[in-house]
């Protein structure tokens, strides 16, 4: 088996760019996909639903043999709370800014200018593969990154910290090493 063969991921979207035949002006591209598509990437994000799914790109030229990329997905998804398993809706705002170069082009940069890590700096390039992008990876990366990692339904709570704010307090539960501590006290050691 092929590791495609294994991404249920693999082709949901079947969107891809040719950077050699962008206008000069770039071009928009909308994506919407249908229900069964939909249906597909809930699945694979293990999700309860996509309820919706919708993003404008605009890809224009970048330097030489390049792509810039920019745009936004919205996408309305429901999950299941981390506490009590009910669902919980959610809405995804992400705003795309990315750029794409040959490998050759992004080769050349310097090994040590991968160590010096700025958040405020802008991201490398990304590599362009066979001279395309594929939109469709580019959009499902940037939901995974939307998706809340422990959806939570309001006012759930788990048993301890509903006892923890019950008693007031909001101090850590003890130690595991506390047990060790009493065992070793009460041993005369």
């Amino acid at each position: 088996m092929t590791e495609s063969e294994n991404d249920p991921l693999e082709g949901v979207i079947p969107e891809t760019i040719e950077v050699a035949t962008l206008p000069r002006d770039g071009t928009v591209v909308a994506i919407a996909p249908d229900a069964d598509t939909l249906a597909r990437i809930a699945a694979a994000f293990g999700i309860v639903a996509v309820d919706a799914f919708a993003a404008e790109l605009t890809v224009r030229p970048f330097r030489r043999n390049g792509a810039s990329l920019k745009g936004r997905l919205e996408a309305d998804v429901v999950q299941s709370c981390v506490v009590t398993l009910e669902p919980v809706p959610q809405h995804l705002d992400e705003d795309i800014d990315l750029t794409f170069l040959p490998p050759e082009d992004a080769a050349r940069r310097k090994p040590e200018d991968e160590l010096d890590i700025d958040p405020d700096a802008e991201d490398p390039p990304e590599i362009l593969e066979h001279g395309r992008i594929d939109l469709g990876t580019v959009l499902l990366e940037h939901f995974a990154l939307g998706l809340d990692p422990y959806p939570r339904k309001e006012g759930a709570f788990l048993p301890e910290e509903e006892a923890g704010d019950a008693a007031g307090r909001d101090d850590p539960p003890p130690s595991p090493f506390a047990a060790l501590k009493r065992l070793k006290s009460n041993d005369g050691s």
